[in-house]
Order: C-alpha cells, then structure tokens, then sequence
C-alpha cells in the first residue's frame, strides 16, 4: 500500500513539475512581452497626457455648436440682406434705364433739331450769298453807269 503512496507522490510531483514548467513558460511570454506592455503604457500615459488639449478642444467645439443656432440667424438676415439689395439694385437698373433713354431720346430730338438748324443755315447762307451777289452786281451797274 505504501508503494501506491510513492507513485501517487511520485505522480503528483511530475505533475508539480510539468505544472510548473508550463507556468515558467507563461512566465517567459509575459516577461518577454513586457517591453511591448511598457510600450503601450508610454502610448496609453502620451494619450492621457493629451486628455487637457482633448478637453478644451471639446470646450470649444461646444461653444461653436451653442453658437450655430445664432450664426444661422446672422446668415438668414445676411440671405434676406442680399435679396433686399437685389431688389433695389433691380428697380435702380430700371429707374436708370428709363432715365438712359429719355437723355438717349433728347440727344435724338437734339440732333434732329441741329440737322434742321444747319440745314436753315445753310439756306439762310446760300440767301446771303446770292444778295450779296445781287448787291454786287446792282452796284457795279449803278456805278458803270
């Protein structure tokens, strides 16, 4: 009975020792990944180094989101602003297109009415001329006399 007790410590003591060398093992491969563990642990500390900057980034985005129900008015009254210029901007192209053309129409009746005076001069001179031809011709009469 006693060389069951031996085997069984016996047996227990292998497996002790498998046991242990499969925990030496995992001890290996975790030793072994500590430099990538402490890696990822200055990553992790840059990261949360980083948390301020995060935070305030934060701040400030939620200050833009606060103010976009405001800037939204501000384009709204910019959209109506524009479209009010555009309206006045298309009655001034009116008003001044109406005016264009009656300065274009006075310049026209003006024209004509300088064509006409020229063409009254014209005739007024040619007048002259042929009195002052008849003036001459009288006088020389009057003298050859």
């Amino acid at each position: 009975m006693q060389d069951i007790g031996t085997n069984e410590i016996l047996q227990a003591i292998s497996n002790l020792g498998i046991n242990l060398n499969k925990r030496i093992d995992n001890i290996e491969k975790i030793v072994g990944r500590i430099p990538e563990m402490q890696k990822d642990i200055d990553d992790m500390k840059e990261l949360v180094g980083n948390i301020p900057q995060m935070q305030k980034d934060i701040d400030d985005m939620k200050e833009l989101v606060r103010n976009i129900p405001q800037m939204q008015k501000d384009i709204d009254n910019m959209k109506e602003d524009i479209r009010n210029l555009q309206k006045s901007v298309a009655v001034i192209e009116v008003e001044h297109g109406e005016k264009i053309r009656i300065l274009f129409d006075a310049v026209l009746v003006n024209s004509e009415k300088i064509d006409m005076l020229n063409q009254k001069m014209d005739l007024q001179i040619s007048k002259l001329q042929k009195h002052d031809d008849e003036i001459y011709y009288l006088k020389s009469k009057v003298q050859g006399l």
